[in-house]
């Protein structure tokens, strides 16, 4: 008897019937943990590869999906599979390939929805998804392909103390929500496409001097949507005093109340930001694109 085809199904209540299994899976599913916790729009919709109606975790391999389609040009779709976070000494490369061709076939059906849901949408972009994913995306389904970036996981237990040099340093500024005079900053120096709007409603940290209180900030750092500390950046005449890695810092400890973990997502080539969150106790655990697929290869005919 052949296998069931791999399905989607939606979850109209995903805090009963999808984030008890994600929560089990962490760091590796964070990002479904943090986006239905805090669903970026009312137009949030959460697919998993099993029915609402399974109330203990599935014992086969299974997947999570989220979309939100309120932010144009901007990730998208954030999927999670089970499999991508098994630990299987001395895997051999095959076992591994179809361990990843499963995560696939879980993928595809969720993006065969989307496209069928939208009929006139051309593209999705997938953000953050398993570098060894990517090998079964026919490339005639593929638009756009990123860099490699790394996965970096924050803890809070792996946080060092803060240096008494650091400490100084903070005390000649405030920590607050970027101001929104500053917003066209953060857009004209980010390597990510973002929006004002998304922006606004981020949780950041700006660096504000103690005693002008009309000056721009000096630093500032964004979580993202999916819960990711970015778009980092220390004003040039500021730089080389340590003041990116306490704006970091100041975000990340934000969101450890509220999370047992934080990722970012950094480039491989960028090694003075994979250096400066090695400093705040992060470790690389896998790595990540972003892709722009075709939505028409994905219609049934």
């Amino acid at each position: 008897m052949s296998a069931t085809p791999a399905q989607a199904y939606v979850h109209p209540d995903p805090h009963t019937t999808v984030l008890p299994h994600v929560l089990t899976h962490l760091p590796h599913a964070l990002h479904q943990e943090n986006l239905i916790n805090i669903p970026p729009s009312s137009l949030t919709i959460v697919l998993a590869s099993y029915p609402p109606s399974v109330t203990s975790p599935p014992s086969h391999p299974w997947a999570v999906g989220i979309l939100d389609l309120s932010r144009p040009n901007e990730a998208e779709f954030f999927f999670w599979c089970s499999e991508e976070n098994r630990h299987i000494p001395d895997e051999g490369g095959k076992a591994k390939i179809d361990r990843f061709r499963g995560a696939y076939s879980l993928l595809e059906p969720m993006l065969t929805f989307v496209a069928e849901r939208h009929p006139d949408k051309k593209t999705l972009q997938i953000g953050s998804l398993n570098v060894f994913i990517v090998p079964f995306l026919n490339k005639e389904r593929v638009h756009r392909i990123t860099e490699i970036w790394a996965k970096l996981i924050f803890s809070k237990n792996a946080l060092p103390p803060l240096l008494p040099a650091s400490q100084a340093r903070a005390q000649q500024y405030i920590f607050e929500k970027v101001h929104p005079s500053d917003l066209d900053d953060v857009l004209a120096t980010s390597t990510v496409e973002r929006k004002r709007l998304t922006l606004a409603r981020l949780s950041s940290t700006g660096a504000y001097p103690i005693g002008s209180p009309t000056s721009a900030a000096h630093a500032w750092c964004f979580t993202t949507v999916e819960g990711s500390v970015s778009t980092l950046y220390v004003r040039p005449k500021e730089r080389g005093r340590g003041l990116g890695t306490i704006v970091m810092r100041q975000e990340l400890e934000k969101g450890f109340k509220k999370r047992k973990f934080v990722s970012a997502d950094v480039s491989l080539m960028n090694e003075k930001s994979a250096a400066l969150c090695a400093s705040l106790g992060a470790r690389k655990m896998w790595e990540t694109v972003w892709v722009w697929v075709n939505l028409d290869g994905f219609r049934r005919k």
